[in-house]
């Protein structure tokens, strides 16, 4: 199984406007199972407590690998300490 971190989006229209609600998490995803069905699972498992969120319209979705790099990847290196973004950018006048 490989870790997955989520972000999943919907908007549900109401008689006032609309509802937005977000659902961030991580989900363990086996290996062969498709981008489709993670979504139909996690969309399932996020709205179990509240279904009507099930009809909602999705406004995002992201699915991306939890681990920031895998480990037979090297890192780039980490700049010293002392160098700043702000002593390389322009100064601003006014």
């Amino acid at each position: 199984m490989r870790r997955y971190h989520y972000i999943l989006t919907l908007q549900l229209p109401t008689r006032t406007g609309v509802a937005l609600q977000t659902w961030s998490s991580t989900a363990d995803v086996p290996p062969g199972m498709g981008r489709q069905a993670v979504y139909k699972d996690l969309l399932r498992q996020c709205t179990a407590g509240d279904p009507e969120w099930a009809r909602g319209n999705v406004l995002f979705w992201s699915l991306e690998p939890d681990d920031l790099a895998p480990a037979d990847v090297p890192t780039a290196p980490v700049a010293p300490a002392d160098t700043s973004l702000t002593d390389r950018l322009p100064r601003q006048r006014g």
